[in-house]
This record gives C-alpha cells, sequence and structure tokens, in this order.
C-alpha cells in the first residue's frame, strides 16, 4: 500500500507568473459547453441588454449595498438567470429505503472503500467548508443579485448533507473520515472580519482569492472530479438510488461553478487592478496545488482499478479540467494538453 502521507510525484515543472496580466476572453461556441464560456458585460446578461464602452455594469460587485425594496436591480441579470434555473432545479427529495438501499451487499470491498471515501467528500469535508467560505463571503459582496443566489447555496448545502447523511445510512456505508478540505479553512480567516462592505484593494482580493478557493477549485476541480467515481457505479447497474442522487448533485456543482465562474470574471471586468500578474500567479498555484492534493486523493481512493476507471484515468481528467477552468478566467494553462478519459460525463456537464 503506498504512503500517501508523502507527495504523490512532481506533476507540473515550476509555475513562473506572466509577465504582465492578460485579459483573454473564449469566444462563444454553439455546440460546446456553455459554461466554458466567459461572457463579456451587455447583451442578454446585463444592463437591460445594453451594452456599456466601459466595460462596468451599475450596482457592481464591490460597491455601496443598493435600496432594493425601492428599486429591484437587474443589473447582473446573468446572476439572476442563474438563481432562477438553480432554484427549479432542487434537488429530489431523499430515495425511499427500497430503492436507495437496492443491492448495498454486490458492492465489491474496493467498491465500497471508494463509496465511503466519495461519501465522506460529499457529506462531511464539502458542505462544511462551502458553507463556512460562503457565510464568511456573503457580507462583502454588495450586488444584490449575487447575494441572493449565494444565500440559495448556503440552504442547498445544508439540504445535500442532510440528504447524504441519510442516504449512507441506507446503504449502510459510512463515510471514510480521512477525505477532507482542511486546506481551504485558511481563506475563512483571510477574508476581512465582519466588514459588510470592502473598499481597499488589500481587502477586494481576499475576497477574490476565497472565491477562486471555493468555485474555481472546490466546486469546479475537486467535486467536480470526483463525481466519475460514484456515477460509475451507476453505469455499471449498481445503487441506482446513489447514482440518481450524484445526478442531482453533479447538476448543481455545474450550476454552483458556472455562476462562480461568472462571478470571478465580472470582479475582473469591474477591478482589473485586482486580476494582477501577483494575483494570477497566486491563483494559479492554488489550482496546481488543488490538483496534487486530488491527485493523492483519488490513488487512495482507487489502489486497484474498478467499474472500468482508475486512479490514472481520474487524474487525466483532473489535469484535463484544471486546465478547462483557467482557460474560464483567463490564467496561464497549468497543464499539456490531456485528452477525456470520461467522454460520458459530457452528457452531465455540457
Amino acid at each position: 500500500m503506498p504512503d500517501w502521507s508523502q507527495p504523490h510525484k512532481q506533476l507540473t515543472p515550476a509555475f513562473r507568473p506572466p509577465s504582465a496580466p492578460t485579459y483573454r476572453f473564449a469566444a462563444r461556441r454553439a455546440t460546446a459547453n456553455q459554461e466554458a464560456d466567459i461572457r463579456e458585460p451587455g447583451g442578454e446578461y446585463g444592463n437591460g441588454g445594453e451594452s456599456r464602452s466601459d466595460g462596468v455594469w451599475p450596482l457592481p460587485i464591490f460597491g455601496p449595498v443598493p435600496d432594493t425594496v425601492k428599486q429591484p436591480s437587474q443589473a447582473h441579470r446573468w446572476a439572476r438567470e442563474r438563481y432562477l434555473r438553480t432554484l427549479a432545479e432542487r434537488l429530489n427529495d431523499a430515495p425511499d429505503e427500497q430503492t436507495s438501499g437496492q443491492g448495498p451487499d454486490t458492492l465489491s470491498e474496493d467498491e465500497r472503500h471508494m463509496l465511503g471515501r466519495a461519501l465522506s467528500l460529499f457529506q462531511q469535508a464539502a458542505p462544511r467548508m462551502g458553507r463556512q467560505l460562503l457565510t464568511a463571503m456573503l457580507p462583502a459582496i454588495a450586488n444584490p443579485e449575487c447575494q441572493a443566489y449565494q444565500r440559495l447555496q448556503v440552504e442547498q448545502k445544508r439540504h445535500e448533507q442532510d440528504q447524504l447523511r441519510d442516504l449512507a445510512t441506507r446503504v449502510h456505508i459510512p463515510p471514510d473520515a480521512e477525505a477532507t478540505l482542511v486546506w481551504a479553512e485558511a481563506f475563512i480567516d483571510a477574508l476581512p472580519p465582519g466588514a459588510k462592505q470592502v473598499e481597499s484593494s488589500r481587502d477586494k482580493q481576499r475576497v477574490l482569492r476565497a472565491l477562486c478557493v471555493y468555485y474555481l477549485i472546490e466546486e469546479g476541480l475537486v467535486l467536480h472530479t470526483s463525481l466519475p467515481m460514484v456515477l460509475g457505479l451507476g453505469r455499471r447497474g449498481k445503487l441506482p438510488g446513489v447514482n440518481r442522487v450524484f445526478h442531482a448533485l453533479a447538476r448543481h456543482n455545474i450550476e454552483f461553478s458556472a455562476f462562480g465562474i461568472d462571478l470571478i470574471n465580472q470582479i475582473r471586468i469591474e477591478n482589473p487592478d485586482l486580476w494582477n500578474a501577483p494575483f494570477q500567479h497566486e491563483a494559479g498555484t492554488l489550482l496546481r496545488n488543488a490538483v496534487e492534493l486530488q491527485t493523492r486523493y483519488f490513488y487512495a481512493c482507487l489502489p486497484r482499478g474498478i467499474l472500468g476507471l482508475n486512479a490514472p484515468m481520474l487524474e487525466a481528467y483532473l489535469r484535463l479540467t484544471a486546465n478547462r477552468r483557467a482557460i474560464q478566467t483567463g490564467l496561464p494553462l497549468p497543464f499539456g494538453h490531456e485528452s477525456n478519459p470520461f467522454p460520458w460525463m459530457a452528457d452531465i456537464s455540457d
């Protein structure tokens, strides 16, 4: 059994910051995943469909809190649209015992080990860190549309945790407590304490860093690349109730990470001075460190191949997803070209 307390291996060469900030926006593609495109202001997403030549919308993310009772805001319509779509896609009630508990005894020891690790990640570590980060960021976000969406996410994380706890009880597989996201806790303390409105560039960068940790890394990378492990059970006809719950979780994960990427890019547009070369270097380092930690997690979950997948396949999908997140936020590519070992995941994410 490998010693996972030691670094798995050096995945990539040393990261070097770019010489100057880059602001590259992906072109809209008719057939590609819409969440992969970085949307510029104007058009269908804001300001009543009218473009702004200066690239800044009214009621910015960081700014004075408007009186939304007297004057409802539609400045960031993309956030409102995502809020309504996520509200309509609320997770179904927990499946009944007969469905969710169907066939747990048919799992092999390796499959039970993998599922226990995955349940720990999705039930214990991710909801706890997600709620803490979202709650800490809420006072710093002045825009009402974005605040409404983040409050919905806090509620949804609590609902997901309760549902997965009940699911783990029904399938008689206790979560493996080794899967944690403790590395994210440092960014909670780094947020401006008790501030209802951030003003200095330093405080804004602290919030932007926490947004990158939550939306870009936790939701967009760690949780998204862990989904193939559990969904692989459903593809082999095992635990259909678990598969149904995780399909719903996957839909919410796509919506959450897509909203967060839109939010990060809107902050980049409104505050171009924040997304400077040192901050891009830091964000790129966070992304690469997350890939290193998640790679160790995959090799611990799957010491042997099962269900038509193995740890090297998950590592390739992880690096591919990290490249995609870098493109979506204008960061330099952290890794070289990677092929997609799970083309069937496009049915969920596209």
